[in-house]
């Protein structure tokens, strides 16, 4: 067996066990759907605007550090040298601790600021309690980041496959039974809660990994690695525009509508969207620490050839979803509400954002794992910009259909950039037959859903949705089968070349 099979034998298991976890979080959005029912459109806005701030400020708290360990742990290891994974542990843990106080105490103080900026004093006291998951959240997603360094994915599941959900479930249910306020306190106080008991449990997967518990690095009197920082100033950087360029369109729209109405329904978009984008952010932590032993062995084909199976995956798994969102978009939202169906024409322009992010997004892993974190910065802040400009040009003239192509704009700008650079930098590119076979059978897909919701126009739409997908999908599947799998999908299924 090669070392490319391997890598996607590897790929195919750890992936296998993140979308699982994947499929797991669509627990997150039975939470946003139950928040908006059970506590109305107003507060749900409050939260969403409440969240978008918080989830950037997230980033800038976890300073990098999910990516750097993701390099940082293989790298070591690779050549044996457990000193320096040490090193890099103790190091993860100072700076982690000290950056989510520094930003939660940030964010607490300016939430009074941020709230007469978005129109609504009501909003102060709302953030002020979301600002306290700056704590937590960024605990859970760099400890189990950790784990997954190692190629090991089940805490992944564990932790925010299965746990986080559940909790934000149970804890928006228990809070309405107790508090049946009419604003976004009580449900940004069931995300805070939800957040900290998945920070606990990130801390027992963390200790059952590598031996060690988080607070004994913590407290230990190891040297800092400076090059581990260094390394993960411009990715923190990276990452913070990164996480700006979808949630700057929401940002910006409190500010100019300043109606909590229109961001709600522009939240329960984005957060519908996002569905697509999950499905990639499953194959993650199995392409990066691909992508850093590849790149640290100058191997460039075995990561091309790595990165085009696992783009083809990405697409077999996230075009059907793709399909489903835009032709029935307005069935999917009105899960939140009757009302929220009226935005199912930005809900399709996202939808489009996040499939150009599922299929091209696992190009930023071979820039990042090169060494390139400065280089990802710039992507980042160029995408930024025109998502920023787009959307302060679009939103006060088209208002949420604005919002969305602006995050559109950003989104080609970003992938491309990435695209066009893997290609200069590796010539490895991922448009070759495999990947055009499944463009294609998405595309019959789409054709074939849309014409039986149109034949089918008289029947209820659940029962439309559901032979029009059984449908779509057998089209896709034959599609796929007819244009052949790939070598390695044929040996992973036992089928032989």
């Amino acid at each position: 067996m090669t070392q490319v099979e391997k890598d996607i034998q590897k790929a195919a298991k750890g992936s296998v066990l993140n979308y699982i976890a994947a499929l797991f979080q669509l627990g997150i959005y039975i939470f946003h759907t139950l928040a908006s029912r059970l506590f109305g459109m107003a507060a749900y806005g409050s939260y969403i605007f409440s969240w978008a701030v918080v989830e950037v400020a997230s980033k800038v708290a976890i300073f990098g550090l999910d990516k750097g360990v993701l390099r940082m742990v293989p790298a070591a290891r690779e050549v044996g040298d457990i000193a320096k994974e040490r090193a890099g542990l103790q190091t993860m843990a100072k700076v982690l601790v000290v950056a989510s106080l520094l930003v939660a105490l940030v964010v607490f103080m300016a939430a009074g600021l941020v709230a007469k900026w978005q129109g609504s004093k009501a909003d102060s006291s709302v953030l002020r309690v979301m600002a306290l998951v700056i704590i937590s959240l960024p605990l859970t997603i760099v400890l189990v980041s950790a784990t997954m360094a190692t190629l090991s994915m089940r805490f992944n599941l564990i932790v925010r496959g299965i746990f986080e959900p559940l909790a934000m479930v149970a804890m928006v249910i228990v809070v309405w039974l107790v508090w049946r306020g009419d604003n976004g306190m009580p449900v940004a106080l069931a995300h805070l809660c939800a957040s900290f008991c998945a920070s606990i449990l990130a801390l027992f997967a963390f200790h059952k990994v590598f031996g060690v518990s988080f607070f004994s690095l913590l407290f230990s009197k190891g040297e800092i690695d400076w090059a581990f920082v260094k390394y993960v100033i411009p990715i923190s950087l990276a990452e913070l525009s990164n996480q700006a360029i979808y949630r700057i369109d929401i940002i910006l729209l409190g500010f100019f509508v300043q109606d909590a109405r229109v961001v709600a329904t522009y939240g329960a978009c984005a957060v519908m969207s996002n569905v697509i984008s999950s499905v990639r952010y499953a194959f993650d932590p199995v392409m990066s620490p691909l992508a850093s032993m590849a790149t640290a062995s100058s191997d460039f084909k075995r990561m091309e050839q790595t990165l085009r199976q696992l783009v083809r995956w990405v697409g077999m798994l996230a075009l059907p979803l793709f399909v489903a969102l835009t032709v029935y978009g307005d069935l999917f939202l009105r899960l939140f509400g009757k009302d929220y169906a009226l935005a199912k024409d930005a809900l399709a322009v996202l939808c489009v954002a996040h499939l150009v992010n599922s299929l091209l997004g696992l190009h930023q892993w071979a820039v990042v794992m090169s060494g390139r974190s400065t280089l990802d910065l710039c992507n980042n802040l160029v995408a930024l910009v025109m998502t920023s400009v787009s959307c302060l040009f679009l939103i006060p003239r088209f208002g949420i259909i604005g919002a969305a192509v602006g995050n559109l704009v950003g989104n080609l700008t970003f992938r491309g950039l990435e695209t066009a650079q893997v290609f200069y930098l590796f010539r490895a590119h991922v448009f070759t037959r495999p990947l055009i076979s499944v463009l294609f059978a998405g595309l019959l897909c789409l054709l074939v859903q849309m014409g039986v919701r149109a034949a089918w126009g008289g029947h209820s739409d659940w029962q439309t949705f559901c032979v029009s997908t059984m449908a779509g999908l057998v089209c896709f599947v034959v599609v796929i089968l007819a244009t052949g799998l790939t070598p390695q999908e044929r040996r992973l299924l036992h089928l032989g070349d």
